[in-house]
This record gives C-alpha cells, structure tokens and sequence, in this order.
C-alpha cells in the first residue's frame, strides 16, 4: 500500500508534524506501507540545524515532492486578515498535487491541517484521509474569549465562524483524525471522525534536582505558550522569589518570542534556552515543570513529556483536557491564584509529595499513553480507506 502525505507545514521540525512521529513507531508495516510527502518549503522560516530531522527514519524508502521551489510558507501567505482558508496560487498547488499522485500512484492520501483538507478536489476525497489535528474554529473563539481589545474579540469571533465554515469539508472525507476529543466534539456535524492519542517515549528514571528550579518546555513562538509564560512571569514571579529567593525558571524551546528574551532580561532568575537539541535534558534540570497555558487547541503533549521524563507538574486545568490524567494524582492542577504561588512553593520543598506525583504520572504515560498502539490505530485506518 502507497500512502501520500499532502502536508501544508514543516515537516523537518521536531515540534510539529505528529504524524510523522506516528509514522517512525509503523516498524511492523513499513514492509507493507509506502510513504511519500508532498509539501512546501518555507526558507521564508528557517529551521535551526539542531531541529531538523533524519526523514529517512520517519518515511522508509519515501520520497518527497515539493510544490514551490521558490519556498512558499503556507502559515504566510494564507494568514491574510482574516483565517487562513485562502491560498494565492491554490491552482498550482492542485495541479501538483494531480502530478504527483501520477507518479507515485498512491492508495491513500492523507491530508494535513486543513488548508490541505480544503482545498484537496471533492473527486480525490474518496480515497483520502483528513488528517485534522485541530478544531482551529475552537481555537478563534477561545482567543475571543481571552483578548483584552474589542476589535481583537471581534476579529477572532470572525474568524472562528469562518474556521467552523471550512471544517465542515471533514464531513466529505470518509475518515477525519484527531489528536484530542474535544477538537472532535467540536466539530458537531463531523460523523465520521476518530480520535487518535498520541503517545509519549517514558525516559530514564532519574533522581530530582535539589534546587528549586522550574522549567517550560514548548514551542516558544506559539502564541498561547508565550502569552501563558509572559502572564505568568508578571504576574508571580516577583512573588515567588520573595518565598524562594534563590528560585529559578528555565523557559526552554524553539524561537523564541522576542517578549520571551525580555522576560529573562528583566527579572533575575530567569533563563530561556533556546533550540535546545535535546528538551528532556534541559527540562531535567527543573524539579518542578510549569504549565501556564490556558487557551489553545490539540493534545496537549508537553504535559505528557513532562512527566515521560519523570517530573511533577503544576499546570492549568486546560493542559488536561482530552486526557486521562487526574488532578493530586497524575499532577497538580492549578485552580487559583495562590496556587501558582503558595501551593508551587509548596510543591517545591515537599520531596515526599514530588515524589508520590511524579511516580504516578510517570507511570501512567508510560502504560498508557503508546506510540505502538496509536500507529497500529492509524495503520488499520489506512487500510480501511484504501479498501473503501
């Protein structure tokens, strides 16, 4: 069976592109399983060399195809005012896409974030998979809710009636993939939509740091990441170091934020690794992993790695949505103002309690949260729809 992926994103980055990490755990049916990738370059966003990733262990024997040479970025050039449901030159992606599948003669196609899902022909749809990561509709409107401006609410509750316009091509597929039940849930109309939960690799057992030191790991240019860890810092940080003078906070990840550098800049302890080749390492250093994140979309796999890699975490009740974990079971949620102060400083100097939390969440991805099992999930779904 030949699969061709249709990705409207980087697909040489770490931090994106789960498919593809669904793709490298396929071991089992490589042998019977052809991948190729037709996707656009985007020099226009370069890609540090420390994130860029060996396709050869993802797509065994793939190939990859490319639509404009000149390095078109998609996240640009569709981002106009309004959502990004309208691309420049849509003509000449089809005429591609149509090319390619002439010579790769795929079984299945498998459409990546919506742009693709739109704009792929109603005649290819029989034989494709939507791949629909996020309900990006959910997404505008939680942005609304958050904006401080009133024009910002309006643009985004716009925004999100035309998301939810868009994804309603889901229902034309005969399979649409979701990494969180409650992108699916969102998504009222979609009949046909499976959930597919990504799976996390458990590190090595290690002890915990002594100091008291913090950290956040993530994609550092998304904006519900930035604006979580900026509303954070000034809004606790002082706080905190006044219990825990000599507390420290590592913000770790790719591109970094300019108002991120300026975090680190202005308050003593504060530190931002940036592009870090290897983010478990880093994060290992804190004894504590903060989640300060309250709005967004997806699975919410950070909060999975933080505990793959065997730390107690603190977060918003958003980070848990869509997952299995239990609040003062898994992790701490915070509900509170004080528990982003009194109850982290808490957390902080109770090894007995780290220790109960971070067994337990350790635990529980490493039993329950299987790339195996979401590959195999996803293989099955291949074969259905080649066979439909």
């Amino acid at each position: 069976m030949r699969v061709l992926i249709l990705a409207t994103r980087h697909v040489g980055d770490r931090t994106s592109g789960a498919d593809l990490r669904l793709i490298r755990t396929m071991e089992p049916n490589l042998r019977r399983i052809e991948f190729a990738i037709l996707h656009a370059q985007a020099p226009l966003v370069p890609i540090e060399p420390g994130f860029r990733i060996d396709l050869g262990r993802y797509i065994d024997r793939g190939a990859m195809f490319c639509w404009d040479r000149g390095g078109t970025d998609w996240r640009r050039v569709t981002r106009l005012p309004g959502p990004m449901i309208y691309l420049p030159g849509k003509e000449k992606w089809i005429k591609k896409v149509y090319e390619t599948i002439r010579t790769f003669k795929p079984d299945v196609l498998q459409c990546d974030l919506l742009q693709a899902c739109v704009f792929l022909p109603r005649e290819l749809r029989r034989s494709a998979l939507a791949f629909g990561q996020d309900s990006l509709s959910r997404f505008s409107r939680t942005r609304a809710l958050n904006a401080s401006h009133p024009l910002r609410r309006l643009v985004f509750s716009i925004d999100a009636s035309a998301y939810r316009f868009a994804e309603r091509c889901y229902e034309s597929y005969p399979v649409a993939v979701f990494l969180s039940p409650a992108d699916l849930q969102e998504l009222r109309g979609c009949t046909r939509g499976i959930v597919i939960r990504l799976g996390v690799d458990a590190k090595e057992w290690d002890p915990l740091p002594e100091e008291p030191t913090i950290g956040f790991g993530g994609n550092l240019s998304y904006l519900p990441n930035v604006e979580g860890v900026r509303e954070f810092v000034n809004r606790y940080w002082e706080a905190l170091r006044k219990m825990v003078p000599d507390i420290r906070f590592i913000i770790a990840g790719r591109s970094p934020d300019p108002s991120l550098r300026v975090l680190s800049r202005l308050h003593e302890g504060i530190t931002v690794e940036e592009n870090p080749d290897d983010l478990g390492a880093v994060l290992r250093r804190a004894r504590v992993i903060v989640s300060p994140v309250s709005w967004g979309s997806g699975q919410k796999n950070k909060i999975l790695e933080a505990l793959a890699i065997s730390r107690p975490v603190l977060c918003d009740s958003h980070m848990i949505e869509g997952t299995e974990l239990q609040d003062g079971v898994h992790l701490v949620v915070a509900r509170a103002t004080s528990d982003w102060t009194e109850g982290l400083v808490s957390l902080l100097r109770s090894s007995e309690r780290l220790e109960s939390l971070r067994r337990s969440g350790y635990m529980h991805v490493r039993d329950h949260c299987s790339w195996s099992e979401a590959a195999t999930r996803l293989a099955d779904i291949y074969r259905s729809v080649a066979e439909s």
